[in-house]
């Protein structure tokens, strides 16, 4: 687990599930999920994990450009 300075993108390595091989996922912070979601939809891109909430707050989703490349979105929680 890679753990920066507060308020960065956390990383890590974790095992695929057995049925996946290998991969490497990047993450790309955006201030706006729903406009960014819809941003790379409506240029040809999907969406594979639809955005979600997580423990601390955050949100993640994961979409795959218009050549299949997956990458993840993180939009950080908003700071009490």
């Amino acid at each position: 687990m890679v753990d920066p300075e507060p308020g960065r993108i956390a990383g890590g390595f974790w095992p695929a599930p057995p049925e996946a091989q290998a991969f490497v996922q990047l993450f790309i912070e955006v201030t706006d999920m729903a406009e960014t979601v819809g941003k790379v939809t409506k240029n040809g891109g999907s969406v594979l994990i639809p955005p979600q909430t997580l423990p601390a707050g955050e949100q993640m989703a994961i979409l795959r450009d218009p050549m299949g490349i997956s990458f993840g979105l993180v939009m950080p929680g908003k700071k009490s």
